[in-house]
């Protein structure tokens, strides 16, 4: 089996893999200059070289990885709505007032 030491940068492995159980489940990402010999002492799963993200926990299916917690996709929004400047002005004198009330309150 090919290890690379640990103290070689991750970008200078050759490949990755992921290590898929019989339920198509990933239970682990490595990196090896190789395929791995592991899979030979574990006939139970199945070593996918990772052509895309995939992570511990996602799942194997349809020669693909798919993620079981995917980002939400925003489908709706509420635009912020940049007030105007008469409005910015209205605003600014109801804060004058009030500050001036809390003044003459003292």
């Amino acid at each position: 089996m090919s290890y690379t030491p640990l103290n070689t940068p991750l970008n200078t492995l050759s490949q990755t893999y992921a290590i898929i159980d019989a339920n198509g489940l990933v239970i682990n990402i490595i990196a090896f200059d190789s395929k791995p010999e592991y899979i030979a002492a574990h006939p139970e799963c199945t070593a996918v070289l990772c052509t895309d993200n995939a992570g511990i926990g996602w799942t194997y299916t349809n020669n693909s990885f798919v993620n079981p917690n995917p980002l939400p996709i925003i489908t709706d929004f509420v635009p912020i709505i940049q007030p105007s400047l008469q409005d910015l002005q209205v605003t600014i004198q109801l804060l004058q007032q009030q500050i001036a009330t809390l003044m003459e309150t003292k």
